[in-house]
């Protein structure tokens, strides 16, 4: 039996992910991988508006794979990037935190992030990854595309009704009513 592994642990709309294995810098073997794959199976019956990830060692988020020759993960890996401002890191690095504070400040920015409308964000999240390559008369369509199934999925109306009663909008999930 692991004394490690993933935990997850919810805060209304918002998923913490945990990477607890501190005694190697949270290190990936396969039972870290397990115990991933639990979490994920998870999420996918009640997704989150927001992932938090953060990792138990005050030294290292993941330090990657475990170099134990015994860990039959332990391949080269080769990692190849054509242009520095795009692609994941761009949407898991927000800001460098003081030591000690990466957690608060990342479950601020989660609780901000989750007073918007989940169509909304999603929408801004999946335009930021999409229109770098566009051209300006490409992106202007695909917003304006994206912006009418917005306003039809009513999600606009919660927000401009709560913010004409001065009160704070209870965004439905997408799929309810």
């Amino acid at each position: 039996m692991n004394d490690y592994g993933i935990s997850l642990k919810r805060q209304e709309h918002i998923a913490i992910i945990t990477f607890e294995r501190p005694v190697k810098q949270n290190a990936l073997d396969q039972h870290m991988f397990d115990s991933l794959d639990k979490v994920v199976a998870e999420l996918k019956g009640n997704l989150p508006r927001v992932i938090v990830l953060t990792g138990a060692s005050d030294k290292a988020f993941c330090a990657g794979f475990d170099v134990n020759p015994e860990n039959p993960l332990l391949k080269p890996l080769s990692t190849a990037m054509e242009r520095h401002d795009k692609g994941p890191a761009y949407d898991l690095i927000h800001r460098i935190s003081a030591p000690g504070k990466a957690l608060e400040e990342a479950l601020s920015l989660a609780l901000s992030i989750t007073q918007n409308g989940p169509r909304s964000v999603r929408h801004a999240l999946y335009m930021i990854r999409k229109t770098g390559d566009l051209t300006t008369q490409e992106t202007l369509e695909l917003e304006t595309e994206a912006a009418a199934t917005l306003i039809a999925s009513g999600e606009s109306i919660h927000g401009i009704s709560a913010f004409l009663t001065r009160q704070k909008p209870e965004f439905p999930e997408p799929g309810e009513s």
